[in-house]
């Protein structure tokens, strides 16, 4: 007796399809990310910026970075965190801007930490967003204009949890953490 080939026997291309996909975005990055408007005829769009500490503490340098605008990423969370001090434009106005926080490395005493800060950007402005760390697991956002330091979005509080790829060897903690490999 013969089988019929009706039925399933097209799951497995389909799964390759799917298979290929995954794989394809998690290459490419088939997010949306922010993208500002164009600012008018003679300004220029104010930017944020984040921040790296390593003079407080070496072993456990702490990063602060934006990470998302209204809701939006304005990249990869790696890439978000690798370019910390890359000025990311943003329309002027008002706007939430979600705040990593990363302490360490993940493979060791890493901390993560996410914050949402509402901020009015004014144009040609440049903003920083530094952060400050707490033996007691807990750390601190906030945001200064980049020309003269000047405190423009108070100090937060922030919980931070343990780094989700805490544990991983570090073989592939360090493929999966290092701003050197892609």
């Amino acid at each position: 007796m013969s089988r019929s080939k009706v039925g399933f026997d097209h799951l497995p291309l389909l799964r390759q399809v799917v298979l290929a996909t995954l794989i394809a975005c998690g290459m490419a990055g088939c997010a949306t990310f922010y993208k500002p408007p164009t600012p008018e005829a003679g300004t220029s769009s104010p930017t944020i910026a984040g921040n790296l500490d390593e003079k407080t503490d070496s072993a456990n340098p702490v990063y602060a970075f934006p990470f998302k605008v209204d809701g939006v990423r304005v990249a990869t969370e790696k890439s978000s965190r690798c370019e910390y001090d890359k000025r990311r434009a943003i329309a002027s106005g008002q706007h939430v801007i979600s705040v990593g926080f990363s302490v360490g490395a993940s493979w060791t005493r890493g901390l993560v930490g996410y914050a949402d800060f509402p901020l009015t950007f004014s144009v040609s402005s440049n903003y920083v967003i530094k952060g400050a760390f707490n033996q007691n697991k807990t750390g601190a956002v906030w945001v200064e204009q980049a020309s003269d330091g000047k405190v423009v979005k108070e100090r937060r509080g922030i919980e931070l949890k343990e780094h989700p790829q805490r544990n991983i060897p570090i073989g592939f903690a360090a493929m999966v953490d290092s701003c050197v490999i892609p």
